[in-house]
C-alpha cells in the first residue's frame, strides 16, 4: 500500500532516510560501546588509585603506630629510672626497711603504720615528686604484698592492690613499674 503511494522521489528520500537512520543507529551502537569502554578504564583506573591509597594510608597509620610506640617506650623507660633513682635513695630505702620489720613484729598494723615516723618521712620525701610528676600516688609494700606505706592513709595496712594486678608480685621480684590504674 505503502508503495502505491511512493513516488520515484519519495522512494530515493525515503532510502536516504534508511540511510541516515541506519547511521544513528550505528552511531549510537559505536557511542554506547565507547560509553562502556570509557566506564571501564574509568572504573579500573578508580580501583587502582583506590588501593593505592589504601597501601599509602596503611604504611603512614604503620609509621605512625612505630613511631607512638617508640615514644612510649622512651617515656617509660625514663619514668622507670626516676622511680629507681628516688627507690634508691638512702632515707627511702631505710624508712622503707624499717616500716617493712616494723609489719614483722605487729599484729594490728594500719594505725601503727599512719603514726610512724618511717611513714611521715617518706611522705615528705616521695609526696613532692609524686606533685611534681603529677603522679596520684606512691605505695609501698612488704614481701607479702601488704601496703605499708602510701602518700594517702586509706592504702595503708590493706592488701587490696596485690589481687587488682600482677604488677605487685612483678615488683616483689624486682622490676620497676610505671603503673596506670
Amino acid at each position: 500500500v505503502q508503495e502505491i503511494f511512493m513516488t520515484p522521489q519519495n522512494k530515493q528520500m525515503n532510502k536516504t532516510n534508511e540511510g541516515f537512520l541506519g547511521f544513528l543507529l550505528r552511531g549510537r551502537k559505536l557511542l554506547l560501546l565507547t560509553l562502556f569502554g570509557l566506564a571501564v578504564i574509568v572504573l579500573v583506573g578508580l580501583n587502582a588509585v583506590k588501593k593505592q591509597l589504601e597501601t599509602n594510608l596503611s604504611s603512614e597509620l604503620q609509621t605512625i603506630l612505630q613511631s607512638n610506640q617508640d615514644t612510649l617506650r622512651i617515656w617509660n623507660q625514663e619514668k622507670s629510672s626516676q622511680v629507681k633513682n628516688w627507690a634508691n635513695n638512702p632515707n627511702v630505702k631505710a624508712n622503707i626497711l624499717s616500716l617493712s620489720r616494723r609489719t614483722l613484729q605487729e599484729e594490728k598494723l594500719s594505725g601503727t603504720l599512719l603514726k610512724s615516723n618511717e611513714l611521715e618521712e617518706l611522705r615528705k620525701i616521695l609526696g613532692p615528686v609524686c606533685n611534681r610528676h603529677n603522679y596520684v600516688e606512691f605505695v609501698v609494700f612488704n614481701a607479702s604484698g601488704l601496703q605499708i606505706g602510701a602518700l594517702l592513709d586509706k592504702p595503708v595496712g590493706q592488701r587490696e592492690l596485690i589481687e587488682y594486678s600482677n604488677f605487685i608480685r612483678r615488683s616483689l621480684k624486682g622490676e620497676t613499674l610505671v603503673v596506670f590504674l
